[in-house]
Protein backbone atom coordinates (compact mmCIF):
# COMPACT_ATOMS: atom_id res chain seq x y z
CA UNK A 1 0.00 0.00 0.00
CA UNK A 2 2.94 2.66 0.62
CA UNK A 3 4.74 2.06 -2.90
CA UNK A 4 1.11 2.43 -4.72
CA UNK A 5 0.28 5.39 -2.53
CA UNK A 6 3.42 7.25 -2.85
CA UNK A 7 3.50 6.77 -6.64
CA UNK A 8 -0.39 7.58 -7.30
CA UNK A 9 -0.09 10.51 -5.33
CA UNK A 10 2.82 11.95 -7.04
CA UNK A 11 1.34 10.93 -10.46
CA UNK A 12 -2.07 12.71 -9.86
CA UNK A 13 -0.07 15.55 -8.72
CA UNK A 14 1.15 15.97 -12.37
CA UNK A 15 -1.69 15.56 -13.67
CA UNK A 16 -1.26 11.68 -15.78
CA UNK A 17 -3.50 9.92 -17.54
CA UNK A 18 -5.11 6.52 -15.69
CA UNK A 19 -3.33 4.73 -18.29
CA UNK A 20 -0.38 6.32 -17.01
CA UNK A 21 -0.82 5.98 -13.54
CA UNK A 22 -2.01 2.42 -14.06
CA UNK A 23 1.12 1.55 -15.82
CA UNK A 24 3.62 3.36 -12.86
CA UNK A 25 1.76 1.45 -10.46
CA UNK A 26 2.25 -1.72 -12.29
CA UNK A 27 5.91 -1.31 -13.36
CA UNK A 28 6.90 -0.10 -9.48
CA UNK A 29 4.79 -2.97 -7.99
CA UNK A 30 5.83 -5.85 -10.38
CA UNK A 31 9.81 -4.81 -9.07
CA UNK A 32 8.79 -4.42 -5.62
CA UNK A 33 6.47 -7.40 -4.85
CA UNK A 34 6.93 -11.09 -4.44
CA UNK A 35 5.69 -13.48 -6.50
CA UNK A 36 2.66 -14.31 -5.85
CA UNK A 37 1.62 -11.03 -4.21
CA UNK A 38 -0.53 -8.06 -6.35
CA UNK A 39 -2.40 -5.37 -5.74
CA UNK A 40 -6.44 -5.50 -7.13
CA UNK A 41 -7.33 -1.39 -7.73
CA UNK A 42 -9.77 0.56 -9.51
CA UNK A 43 -8.15 3.87 -10.93
CA UNK A 44 -10.31 6.85 -11.75
CA UNK A 45 -10.13 9.87 -13.16
CA UNK A 46 -13.10 12.33 -12.52
CA UNK A 47 -13.57 15.64 -13.99
CA UNK A 48 -14.54 18.11 -12.14
CA UNK A 49 -17.83 18.75 -12.96
CA UNK A 50 -18.27 15.01 -12.45
CA UNK A 51 -19.96 14.29 -15.32
CA UNK A 52 -16.67 12.12 -17.19
CA UNK A 53 -15.02 9.58 -15.88
CA UNK A 54 -12.20 7.31 -17.04
CA UNK A 55 -12.00 3.77 -15.23
CA UNK A 56 -9.55 1.25 -14.99
CA UNK A 57 -10.18 -1.73 -13.29
CA UNK A 58 -7.56 -4.50 -12.24
CA UNK A 59 -8.37 -7.34 -10.51
CA UNK A 60 -11.93 -6.13 -8.51
CA UNK A 61 -15.33 -6.31 -8.89
CA UNK A 62 -17.31 -4.59 -11.73
CA UNK A 63 -17.68 -0.90 -10.93
CA UNK A 64 -21.31 0.22 -10.88
CA UNK A 65 -22.63 3.04 -12.81
CA UNK A 66 -26.56 3.80 -11.76
CA UNK A 67 -28.20 6.16 -14.06
CA UNK A 68 -31.04 8.04 -12.18
CA UNK A 69 -34.20 6.82 -13.00
CA UNK A 70 -32.97 3.69 -14.54
CA UNK A 71 -32.99 0.09 -13.04
CA UNK A 72 -29.98 -1.77 -13.09
CA UNK A 73 -26.90 -1.15 -13.47
CA UNK A 74 -24.34 -0.16 -16.24
CA UNK A 75 -20.89 -2.63 -15.50
CA UNK A 76 -17.00 -1.73 -15.55
CA UNK A 77 -15.57 -5.00 -15.72
CA UNK A 78 -11.81 -5.49 -14.43
CA UNK A 79 -10.79 -6.03 -17.90
CA UNK A 80 -6.85 -6.97 -16.97
CA UNK A 81 -4.76 -8.23 -14.21
CA UNK A 82 -4.25 -6.83 -11.05
CA UNK A 83 -1.25 -4.59 -10.86
CA UNK A 84 2.42 -6.39 -9.75
CA UNK A 85 1.73 -9.43 -12.03
CA UNK A 86 2.60 -8.68 -15.29
CA UNK A 87 5.63 -6.82 -16.75
CA UNK A 88 5.43 -3.21 -18.54
CA UNK A 89 4.98 -5.30 -22.44
CA UNK A 90 2.24 -7.45 -21.12
CA UNK A 91 0.49 -4.91 -18.81
CA UNK A 92 -3.43 -3.72 -20.14
CA UNK A 93 -3.30 -0.15 -19.34
CA UNK A 94 -6.33 1.13 -20.92
CA UNK A 95 -9.31 2.95 -19.10
CA UNK A 96 -12.86 2.94 -20.04
CA UNK A 97 -14.24 5.95 -20.47
CA UNK A 98 -18.49 7.09 -19.19
CA UNK A 99 -20.46 10.19 -19.42
CA UNK A 100 -22.24 10.36 -16.42
CA UNK A 101 -25.51 12.83 -16.04
CA UNK A 102 -26.59 14.62 -13.34
CA UNK A 103 -27.74 12.53 -10.30
CA UNK A 104 -25.84 9.00 -12.34
CA UNK A 105 -24.29 7.35 -9.38
CA UNK A 106 -20.67 5.41 -9.63
CA UNK A 107 -19.70 2.35 -7.21
CA UNK A 108 -16.04 0.64 -6.96
CA UNK A 109 -15.60 -1.84 -3.75
CA UNK A 110 -13.63 -4.64 -2.99
CA UNK A 111 -14.67 -8.01 -3.11
CA UNK A 112 -14.35 -8.22 1.34
CA UNK A 113 -18.14 -5.91 1.09
CA UNK A 114 -19.81 -8.79 -1.28
CA UNK A 115 -18.04 -11.21 1.14
CA UNK A 116 -18.83 -10.26 4.31
CA UNK A 117 -20.13 -12.80 6.55
CA UNK A 118 -22.38 -13.19 9.04
CA UNK A 119 -21.69 -16.03 11.97
CA UNK A 120 -23.29 -18.26 10.60
CA UNK A 121 -21.28 -18.10 7.48
CA UNK A 122 -23.65 -16.39 4.99
CA UNK A 123 -22.00 -13.70 2.81
CA UNK A 124 -23.55 -10.45 2.19
CA UNK A 125 -23.50 -11.22 -1.77
CA UNK A 126 -23.88 -9.27 -4.72
CA UNK A 127 -27.17 -9.65 -5.14
CA UNK A 128 -27.69 -8.03 -1.93
CA UNK A 129 -25.88 -5.25 -2.64
CA UNK A 130 -26.65 -4.42 -6.01
CA UNK A 131 -30.42 -4.69 -4.62
CA UNK A 132 -29.42 -2.37 -2.04
CA UNK A 133 -27.99 0.40 -3.90
CA UNK A 134 -30.95 0.58 -5.57
CA UNK A 135 -33.39 0.49 -3.40
CA UNK A 136 -35.27 4.55 -3.89
CA UNK A 137 -35.93 4.96 -0.50
CA UNK A 138 -32.04 5.74 0.57
CA UNK A 139 -30.75 9.40 0.60
CA UNK A 140 -27.74 10.19 -1.47
CA UNK A 141 -24.88 9.51 -0.23
CA UNK A 142 -26.38 6.08 0.39
CA UNK A 143 -22.66 5.20 1.75
CA UNK A 144 -24.01 5.50 5.87
CA UNK A 145 -26.96 3.15 4.95
CA UNK A 146 -25.07 0.73 3.31
CA UNK A 147 -22.45 0.36 6.42
CA UNK A 148 -25.22 0.01 8.99
CA UNK A 149 -26.51 -2.60 6.83
CA UNK A 150 -23.92 -4.70 6.63
CA UNK A 151 -22.54 -4.28 10.36
CA UNK A 152 -25.61 -5.75 11.07
CA UNK A 153 -25.90 -8.73 8.44
CA UNK A 154 -22.15 -9.19 9.80
CA UNK A 155 -22.74 -8.49 13.32
CA UNK A 156 -20.41 -9.79 15.63
CA UNK A 157 -18.42 -12.33 12.95
CA UNK A 158 -14.72 -11.74 12.48
CA UNK A 159 -13.25 -9.97 9.43
CA UNK A 160 -12.17 -11.85 6.80
CA UNK A 161 -11.20 -9.45 4.50
CA UNK A 162 -10.89 -5.79 4.17
CA UNK A 163 -13.74 -3.95 2.75
CA UNK A 164 -13.68 -0.78 0.56
CA UNK A 165 -16.52 0.98 -1.04
CA UNK A 166 -16.76 4.72 -2.86
CA UNK A 167 -19.61 6.31 -4.08
CA UNK A 168 -19.69 8.91 -6.47
CA UNK A 169 -22.65 11.15 -7.31
CA UNK A 170 -22.50 13.35 -11.06
CA UNK A 171 -23.85 16.54 -10.12
CA UNK A 172 -25.83 18.99 -11.77
CA UNK A 173 -23.75 21.70 -14.18
CA UNK A 174 -24.65 24.23 -11.77
CA UNK A 175 -23.95 22.77 -9.06
CA UNK A 176 -20.19 21.76 -10.03
CA UNK A 177 -19.06 24.99 -9.84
Amino acid sequence: ALPASSVFLAMAHKGLSVEGIAGELNRKLYQLLPIGYFCCAVVVELAADRRTARVWNGGLPPVLIRRRGRPGYERIESHTLPLGVADADEFEGAAHEITLAAGDLLYAYTDGLPEAENIDGEMWGTGRLEDFLQRDDLPTPRLPALIDAVLEHVNLAPASDDISVVEIEALALADAK
